[in-house]
């Protein structure tokens, strides 16, 4: 005689729960990807774990494959500033916020890029760090044209009367600097 005996579980809770996951996740991907900024995740070992593709875009790459990608693209006195944010990040030390220079390879335009990299770890449930840049090229040559503006004489291309001014009380004040000399011209 041969005994068969069956156990049957009830598993639509877990399915349901399964389901909800994927939907969600689905729903952040879309997000990510309709967002107008290039978006950049990576696991603790450097590895690419997400790039939209805005962020292929704004470098001028056909598609994002790894963090060197990204590094390839940044202007060489950059690169050492980003080496430490992200070192920082990975680190679950701080997160950070620079202006890099990129430039784009499809144009070969140089490109001024805001980065924001935020720390990940356990608790977000993917140890890593998330990047993600903003085109900030005309913010940034507006900003040196309003500084140049503001420091520069139009007529003469000298600072400005405020400019020298600043300059002189900084080295005034400045107790380890040497003597201070000034010529006027007029």
């Amino acid at each position: 005689d041969a005994v068969v005996v069956t156990q049957m579980s009830d598993i639509s809770d877990e399915m349901t729960a399964h389901e909800a996951v994927q939907q969600r996740e689905r729903l952040l991907r879309r997000v990510a990807e309709s967002l107008p900024v290039g978006i950049l995740q990576l696991s603790a070992d450097r590895a690419l774990v997400y790039a939209n593709a805005r962020l292929a875009t704004l470098l001028g790459i056909e598609a994002v494959t790894g963090l060197e990608d990204l590094v390839s693209v940044v202007s060489e006195a950059d690169r050492d500033r980003l080496a430490g944010a992200l070192d920082a990040a990975l680190d679950g030390e701080t997160d950070a916020e620079l202006e890099l220079g990129v430039i784009h390879q499809e144009t070969g335009a140089a490109r001024v890029c805001a980065v924001s990299l935020v720390s990940l770890g356990d608790r977000e449930g993917a140890p890593g760090a998330l990047l993600s840049l903003t085109d900030v090229t005309d913010s940034a040559r507006m900003r040196a044209e309003l500084t140049a503006k503001a420091t520069y004489d139009v007529l003469t291309g000298c600072h400005n009367r405020a400019s020298t001014l600043a300059f002189l009380e900084r080295a005034l004040g400045d107790p380890a600097g040497g003597p201070t000399a000034v010529i006027f011209v007029d």
